[in-house]
C-alpha cells in the first residue's frame, strides 16, 4: 500500500497537472480540444475529492453533541430608528 505522504503528493501533482491541461485547452482557439478540456475538468473534480479525503481525520468519528435549546435572547437594534 502507498503511504499517506506519497498519496498526498500524487494527488497534488494530479491536481496541478489537470489545472495545466485545463488552462492550455481553454486557451486554444480551435474546438478540437473541447473533449480533452471536458475530461480534464472531470479529472480535476475527482482528484480534488481524493486530495480533500486524504486530509480528513482518520478513525472512528464521534457524534457531535446537540446543543440544548433554551430561550433565545432578544436582539438589540443595530441602529436607532430615524426620528420624525
Amino acid at each position: 500500500m502507498i503511504s499517506l505522504k506519497t498519496q498526498r503528493k500524487l494527488a497534488k501533482v494530479g491536481v496541478i497537472a489537470t489545472m495545466g491541461v485545463l488552462l492550455w485547452t481553454g486557451m486554444q482557439p480551435r474546438r478540437q480540444y473541447r473533449g480533452l478540456h471536458v475530461w480534464a475538468g472531470m479529472a480535476l473534480l475527482g482528484l480534488t475529492v481524493w486530495h480533500w479525503s486524504l486530509y480528513q481525520p482518520q478513525g472512528e468519528k464521534k457524534p457531535r453533541p446537540i446543543p440544548a435549546k433554551g430561550p433565545v435572547p432578544a436582539r438589540r437594534p443595530l441602529a436607532e430608528p430615524p426620528r420624525a
